[in-house]
Formats: structure tokens, sequence, C-alpha cells
């Protein structure tokens, strides 16, 4: 991991980064509610780390070296867009508003955790899994209410390689 501490010397390192972490409640300035790395060049980026970030409210990355991805915990959390290829670990765990959810190409996605997005619905995690179900071997979406609809055999059919499947707690309670 790069320190980033000289205002100088950050766009010369930034090809050189490999992990970035946000954890934070306070990492993002305040106002600031999106994190957008279509346009940056991050070539080596492997782990992103944006847990806990009370502000975040939308993510949109592109980043071809990216295996892994942590944005649980953040609260605010409505939209994310995935560009990234080489993405195998993802977790969006109790980002309770996330409802908008999509990442073309992400055909290496081998654990996906969506525990308590409770915002959900049934097309757009259909839809994900469409795209990256023929490398699953983990999904959680215990707590993805609007999934409720998306039955354990459809899932099992578009995820054929399933070894951990967790859909407890998907019903509205009354």
């Amino acid at each position: 991991m790069i320190c980033l501490c000289r205002e100088a010397s950050v766009h010369r390192l930034l090809p050189l980064l490999r992990e970035l972490v946000l954890t934070s409640t306070h990492t993002l300035p305040r106002g600031m509610a999106s994190l957008d790395l279509d346009h940056v060049h991050l070539p080596r980026l492997a782990s992103l780390q944006a847990s806990c970030c009370e502000r975040l409210a939308s993510l949109q990355l592109s980043l071809p070296s990216l295996t892994r991805l942590n944005a649980s915990k953040c609260p605010c959390l409505q939209r994310v867009v995935l560009r990234c290829a080489a993405l195998a670990e993802v977790s969006f765990a109790h980002c309770k508003l996330l409802s908008a959810l999509t990442a073309p190409g992400s055909v290496c996605i081998r654990t996906l955790s969506l525990f308590g997005c409770r915002e959900l619905g049934y097309t757009t995690v259909r839809t994900l899994l469409v795209e990256a179900g023929s490398a699953l071997r983990s999904l959680d979406i215990n707590g993805a209410l609007g999934t409720a609809e998306l039955s354990e055999p459809t899932i099992r059919e578009l995820c054929p390689h399933l070894d951990n499947l967790d859909l407890r707690g998907r019903a509205r309670k009354r």
C-alpha cells in the first residue's frame, strides 16, 4: 500500500497503487457522496476497501485489475456500477439502501455478499446472476428483501457451481 501524503507525488504514484483503503466514517469529504473511479488511471489497483463510509451514495468503478471490493456498511449507498473484469470478491453487506447494482462483464466473481441489502430487487439480482453466475461459488442474499421471488432452483440454474448459498431472511415481515 502506498501512503499518499504529498499532493505533488500523488499523480506519479497512482499507477503503482495496489490497495486503496477508505474505510472510515470520515474518509470522504463533507458533501462528497459519489466515488467515481471510471477515468482514474489505476492500472494495478487490486483491492478497494470502502466500507463504513457514511456519506457514500454512489460508486462507479472501471478498474481492470480490481479483484477485491468491500463496500460494506455504507448506509447511504444506493447506486453501484462496476466495470471490473477481474473482480472476484465483492461485498455490499449491510448496505440497506442499495437498489441499483450493475456489473457488466464481471464474469469472474466467485464470492458475492449482498447480506442485508433490503432494497435490491429481483430483476437487479437476477441480471447480476446471469452475468456472473457461471463463476459464482458463494452467494449471500440473506436479508435482501426484494429478492424473495428469486427461487433456489433458479439461482442454482444460473449459478451451477455454487458451494455456499444463503437465502434466509428474504421475506418482508408483516
